[in-house]
């Protein structure tokens, strides 16, 4: 089985650098063509199956990749197993150098130290997001 997992395309909070989790926003036009190009790049791969997590930007991006496709596509599926980390309190906060306000410090381990990451405030650690995600890797 070959899979092709592709994240989804730039939101405006990316390029704000804010964090967004499982925070629910669209794409910005700069990540609508990212999904485009995408698209265009594998238009010839045929896909037998094509999940997306419930999220709008992620929703929007498979939907444009596919769009792209030269094939007959299968149905998309949404799947609640597969959306992005939870970051909990933290989500709406910036993480970038400029204008970093995430409450704890220790979150830039996020990005510098994984294996060192506190898990936020009603969020998700790496350990939860493994065994979520394993989850839909054990069904599928």
């Amino acid at each position: 089985m070959l899979v092709y997992l592709i994240r989804h395309g730039e939101t405006d909070l990316n390029k704000q650098k804010i964090l967004q989790g499982q925070s629910d926003f669209e794409l910005n036009d700069y990540g609508r063509e990212l999904a485009k190009v995408t698209g265009a790049a594998l238009k010839h791969v045929r896909f037998d199956k094509a999940y997306t997590s419930p999220l709008k930007r992620a929703k929007e991006t498979a939907q444009l990749f596919l769009a792209e496709n030269e094939n007959e596509l299968p149905k998309l599926q949404e799947e609640k197993l597969i959306q992005e980390i939870s970051f909990g309190d933290y989500e709406g906060y910036c993480y970038g150098k400029d204008g970093f306000n995430v409450p704890n410090q220790n979150f830039r381990y996020f990005f510098e130290a994984p294996e060192k990451y506190p898990t936020p405030p009603n969020g998700e650690g790496f350990t939860d997001v493994v065994k979520r995600t394993g989850k839909f890797w054990e069904e599928l």
